[in-house]
């Protein structure tokens, strides 16, 4: 008698220490976690993971274990957890979440699992509907599961009247189980004291241990959980790639601003257009024009404008690095619907005044547009090139009265009051010769200073300030025509070696050349 009464207390102590094992042995990933309220899902804090729940309802405030300190409501939620681990040989996994009303519980296993012969055997798992294998009790193959599979296990325990369904498989590129815990209310369920969803019950009042020859009952808990878990599998990928995504965005974004256009345009094109947020499609059209690919920058000027309703950019209208799209047909019609959407989003903008500068810089840059494409199309036509050059000269001297009236009525028109347009009199007074520049540079230099005038466009108005002055300029930015070749070539630098340096530092593209 007395041999038995200290085995029993043997064995009460050795549960006793199990169970304080088990709490400290459970590891968490400690994210938070909220029900999305247009998915229907349950995601975490940096988006990372979504879960889906099929079509049920799902508890704005649905309570969710994936802390120690959420462990810590609920008196024996340690055990419990511990335990379905242990059942499901998952003893180390790191838990993502456990949420009890939706009986599901995530968690990423550490290391390898061994083989072990699933119930089921789901693939390809990228497939619209992936074929499901059943597996005979018999079965003695050395199961080791692929990227592509999903692994089922299932696990019934009639004492603690719990159907425990496991399907392991990756979400993204990482391995999870995602634990589908059925159970009946108990004595331990009880002291959990879990807040009652009418909705979502925590655990169930019918007893699944008498539920054991129940065909139906056990191929409806097996095939809905599979059916979430293949969903949760797509959207893991869909995750990937979204994460995949970003990391490519960042690389091309480090590549658009140290001028390697080029790579970075490579970069954006192997990124599906429907994955661009509208300032990455901008991006992207800025380096699609710096490459000479029009077409192309337009179309991602038009995913940009398409991402998002409400999304304006004002460099479609004034950015010399998109200057070449405006000779493409569909460029109107964009810089209209452009035109549209700021109005809307910028009501505090001078309208009249802004619509004013937009008429001078379009009438300053389309002439010099159709020069230019006249000239790629035909060097030779000289007819035609003069033709476009008288038209010029008359275009800017109707500007030059235009923009000027307006410098000296207002000074310098801050962003503020219409936005980007006020770049419009520095191209005026940029082709309006030198004695017009010398008059008007301190205005430019002040807004420079200010953050008003962008600094690449002031080193362009310096560098021809200097030319005109027969000095050599600073930034490398103009050219002149040789006299015998007939090419535009770079007029004479002040300091070459740090010239790059000089341009990088007001937003210019490095010289792939420079004289000496």
């Amino acid at each position: 008698m007395h041999v038995v009464k200290y085995f029993g207390l043997i064995i009460a102590v050795v549960l006793s220490l199990s169970g304080c094992t088990a709490q400290h042995g459970l590891v968490f990933s400690n994210r938070d976690w909220h029900v999305s309220e247009y998915f229907g899902q349950l995601i975490d804090a940096d988006t990372t993971w979504r879960v889906t729940f099929g079509e049920r309802l799902i508890p704005a405030q649905l309570p969710v274990i994936s802390c120690e300190d959420s462990l810590r409501r609920y008196p024996g939620m340690d055990r419990f957890l511990a335990d379905i681990l242990y059942t499901t040989r998952f003893d180390s996994a790191e838990i993502l979440f456990y949420a009890p009303h939706m009986a599901t519980m995530l968690v990423k296993p550490h290391g390898v699992m061994p083989p072990l012969r699933p119930s089921s055997v789901s693939s390809p798992m990228g497939d619209e509907r992936p074929y499901t294998m059943w597996v005979s009790r018999d079965d003695v193959e050395e199961w080791q599961r692929t990227a592509g599979e999903m692994y089922t296990y299932t696990y019934f325990d009639r004492r603690k009247k719990r159907l425990l369904v496991v399907d392991f498989y990756d979400y993204g590129d990482e391995p999870v189980a995602q634990i589908f815990v059925f159970q009946s209310t108990t004595a331990l369920t009880d002291r959990m004291r879990i807040p009652c969803l009418l909705s979502c019950p925590f655990s169930f009042k019918h007893d699944i241990s008498k539920l054991e020859r129940d065909v139906e009952f056990w191929s409806n808990a097996v095939d809905g959980h599979r059916q979430l878990a293949i969903a949760n599998y797509k959207i893991g990928q869909e995750q990937l790639k979204r994460r995949l995504d970003r990391e490519a965005i960042r690389r091309a974004d480090s590549l658009l601003a140290g001028y390697g256009y080029k790579e970075a345009l490579r970069i954006y094109k192997g990124i599906p257009p429907r994955r661009l947020t509208a300032p990455m499609a901008m991006k992207a059209a800025i380096a699609a024009a710096q490459c000479d690919e029009d077409s192309v920058a337009l179309s991602y000027v038009k995913v940009a404008l398409d991402a998002d309703s409400t999304y304006f950019d004002e460099r479609i209208s004034v950015t010399e690095l998109l200057e070449d799209c405006r000779l493409l047909p569909e460029w109107g019609s964009l810089q209209e619907e452009n035109e549209r959407r700021i109005e809307k989003a910028r009501p505090d903008y001078d309208i009249s005044l802004r619509r004013q500068l937009l008429e001078i810089y379009h009438s300053d840059q389309d002439t010099r547009g159709r020069w230019i494409m006249a000239h790629r199309e035909n060097p030779t036509d000289q007819s035609k090139l003069a033709c476009l050059c008288a038209e010029m000269l008359r275009t800017d001297s109707v500007n030059k009265v235009k923009a000027l009236r307006l410098l000296d009525t207002h000074g310098w028109i801050p962003r503020s009051k219409v936005g980007t347009a006020n770049q419009a009199l520095f191209f005026v007074v940029q082709h309006a010769g030198s004695a017009i520049i010398d008059r008007y540079m301190p205005i430019f230099e002040a807004a420079a200073d200010a953050g008003e005038l962008p600094k690449d466009l002031y080193a362009k108005m310096y560098d021809r300030q200097q030319m005109y002055a027969g000095k050599p300029q600073k930034y490398g930015t103009q050219r002149v025509m040789d006299a015998t070749t007939r090419q535009m070539i770079l007029w004479k630098i002040e300091a070459p070696d740090s010239v790059n340096h000089l341009r990088r530092e007001v937003g210019l593209p490095p010289l792939v050349t420079c004289p000496q």
